[in-house]
């Protein structure tokens, strides 16, 4: 192995003999003194073997140098052991960096900073999630707080709107009480018509109307009887004070103080004027025979004789029987009109009907829409004689009698009508627009109630129309009957 100090002679050796070639070579280039003190073989004998050396010498120092002195790059992995011999200065070099820098200073400080970056990224990222958190946590609350005030603005409560509720409350209830007295009336009527047992009908003509040219004597259970005992008025036909061959005299005492008189005949106080007629064919209400007597007086005035039943073995008669019965049939269309007004002005529910919503405590809500339409709040009787007709003549207990209980026509003409003629129902209309279309969705149900009672009473109409329209066929009809009768006996 060469040492350091002959490392430096063989450099300065070497460097000599460069040096005295070259001053040579530099003299013999020189013009003139070539000529002088050299040829031709001078040169090739000193000069190229000097130069051939000197490169040698610079090779061979290159060499040295390159391979021995600083040695080659052996990359940046570590050796696995040091090898033998010692390594160059760049092997050295890149072991100092390698194994005193890098290792143990600056990878062991990359590390630490790669930790504590990514220590910072992931809190700045749980930063930003707590963020998107906190901004979905406020839409969500945000969102419920506006639900939550949608929900008080549209399903708070509207006085208006439970006046809807107030007063429809027992409309059911009334509506089938008058399909109650419609049933019943018509029942009656055909019983009468048709001569049923224990009917005032069942013995005919006579029995019926128990007049003064037969030997039935009147009783408080046919026509006239009733008529004396009920609804007669002791004035009429020209009554004077103080002359007892003028007025009815026939009737049984002074003009009852009920407000009954003439109520079998007066079909504007009886059945038209009144809201609410006091019927309750379920109970004992004063009108119902009144409206008994009105019907006989109405339709079927003269009922069939009842004849013996043994004349119906009879082929001859069968055509009377059944032309009677038809009559019958035309008679009840006519009534069936009659019965459906009844049924609508019918009074409603009660307390003792055990209905949970009666119409006695929706009269009291409605009173207070009179009131609102100037009927004085003190006198409640002006309210009943409003809603019931009744004169100031009226006896108290009559009053008393229908405690309140509206129809089904008095309850409408409330929804349908009076509501909407007080200022309060439009300016409750300053409301929330939920509250509004309630009211609106309200009003168009009790619109289509309407039209169902129109579309019925239409229907009426056009079955009594009908009727006439048969009536005048029956005519033709027998006359064209009449007519092909005589052309067979012509035939024969």
């Amino acid at each position: 192995m060469i040492t350091g100090k002959q490392h430096m002679s063989r450099k300065l050796s070497g460097l000599r003999a460069g040096l005295f070639c070259f001053a040579l070579f530099v003299a013999l280039m020189v013009p003139g003194t070539a000529k002088a003190h050299c040829n031709i073989g001078c040169c090739l004998t000193v000069v190229v073997p000097t130069h051939v050396a000197t490169r040698a010498v610079i090779v061979e120092e290159h060499t040295f140098l390159r391979v021995d002195v600083f040695g080659v790059s052996a990359g940046i992995l570590p050796f696995p052991e040091r090898p033998d011999p010692p390594l160059g200065l760049i092997q050295e070099h890149e072991l100092f960096l390698i194994e005193q820098v890098f290792e143990p200073l600056i990878l062991p400080a990359l590390m630490m900073m790669t930790e504590q970056l990514s220590s910072i990224m992931m809190e700045q990222m749980l930063i930003v999630g707590a963020f998107f958190d906190a901004k979905q946590q406020l839409e969500t609350q945000m969102l419920f707080q506006e639900l939550t005030a949608r929900a008080h603005k549209d399903y708070h409560p509207s006085f208006g709107m439970c006046e809807f509720g107030s007063s429809m409350r027992s409309l059911a209830a009334a509506d089938f009480k008058g399909d109650l007295s419609v049933v019943t009336l018509n029942k009656r009527f055909m019983d009468r018509q048709l001569g049923t047992g224990a009917s005032v009908g069942a013995g005919g003509p006579a029995n019926d109307r128990a007049s003064d040219d037969t030997a039935v004597t009147p009783t408080p259970y046919n026509r006239l009887g009733y008529f004396l005992q009920n609804t007669c008025d002791y004035n009429d036909l020209n009554r004077v004070d103080g002359r007892d061959d003028t007025g009815l005299f026939l009737c049984a005492d002074q003009p009852p103080e009920n407000g009954w008189v003439n109520r079998d005949i007066d079909w504007n106080n009886t059945v038209m004027s009144p809201r609410t007629i006091n019927v309750a064919f379920d109970q004992d209400a004063s009108d119902n025979s009144r409206l008994f007597e009105m019907s006989n007086n109405l339709y079927g005035h003269v009922v069939f004789s009842r004849p013996d039943g043994s004349l119906l073995n009879y082929a001859k008669n069968h055509g009377n029987f059944l032309d009677s019965r038809a009559v019958t049939a035309k008679r009840s269309v006519a009534q069936n009109s009659f019965d459906s007004i009844v049924g609508l002005k019918t009074r409603g529910t009660s307390s003792l009907d055990n209905a949970e919503f009666n119409a006695e405590s929706t009269s009291e809500f409605m009173r207070f829409f009179l009131v609102e339409l100037g009927f004085p709040e003190d006198e409640p009787n002006l309210y009943h004689r409003y809603m019931f007709h009744k004169s100031d003549e009226v006896d108290e207990a009559l009053m008393d009698e229908t405690e309140d209980q509206i129809s089904y026509y008095g309850q409408m003409e409330v929804l349908a009508k009076k509501i909407y003629q007080r200022p309060e129902f439009y300016t409750n209309l300053y409301d929330k627009p939920a509250n509004v279309k309630r009211k609106s969705a309200a009003m168009q149900a009790i619109k289509l109630m309407l039209e169902r009672d129109i579309f019925d009473s239409q229907i009426r109409s056009e079955a009594i129309l009908s009727m006439i329209l048969e009536l005048k066929v029956v005519e033709e009809q027998q006359n064209v009957e009449n007519k092909l009768g005589l052309i067979k006996e012509r035939v024969r």
